[in-house]
């Protein structure tokens, strides 16, 4: 059985096989292992709201701005070649591309924050609704964000980028 979350296993810690184990050599008690249970049930959905919540935080103050401000500054450029009567079909191009990949991520970002205010109060129905939803516009906030990073001039970017990671 292939469980690929977190959310997913963690019932399995509670199965009865388990249970039976622990207790028939004496390593836990029922009421132990099921209050370890809860502990790492609840571990895992504060740990994902705490990624999101800084995710949304990291989108909204720093990846968002840095993508306007170069956006800002290839329009400028834009203005003035126009005004020359030059060429600047790129510039328009990655402009475009850059507000289309910003509108979106905005949009996902709205949709996690959203997610985030209807997260159920049971700790195991909040668990797999962080991984089937939360994380599922996580997922789409990190593509869009990977798209603005590709796209950003490197002034502008706020974090190191993977080669700056890789090879400096």
């Amino acid at each position: 059985h292939n469980l690929p979350s977190t959310a997913e296993a963690l019932p399995t810690y509670v199965s009865q096989k388990n249970i039976d184990l622990v207790t028939r050599h004496g390593v836990f008690t029922e009421t132990e292992f099921r209050a370890r249970y809860r502990i790492h049930l609840d571990a895992y959905n504060k740990v994902v709201a705490i990624e999101a919540k800084t995710m949304i935080d990291m989108a909204m103050h720093q990846i968002l701005p840095a993508a306007m401000g170069y956006a800002r500054q290839l329009c400028d450029g834009i203005i003035s070649k126009r005004a020359a009567g030059l060429s600047c079909w790129v510039e328009t191009d990655i402009a475009g591309q850059l507000s289309t990949a910003a509108d979106r991520l905005y949009d996902h970002v709205q949709s996690l924050k959203e997610a985030l205010c209807q997260v159920p109060a049971e700790a195991e129905e909040a668990a797999l609704y962080y991984r089937q939803v939360v994380c599922g516009y996580m997922e789409e906030v990190r593509r869009q964000a990977d798209i603005l990073e590709t796209l950003t001039d490197k002034a502008h970017w706020p974090f190191p980028t993977y080669s700056d990671l890789l090879f400096y």
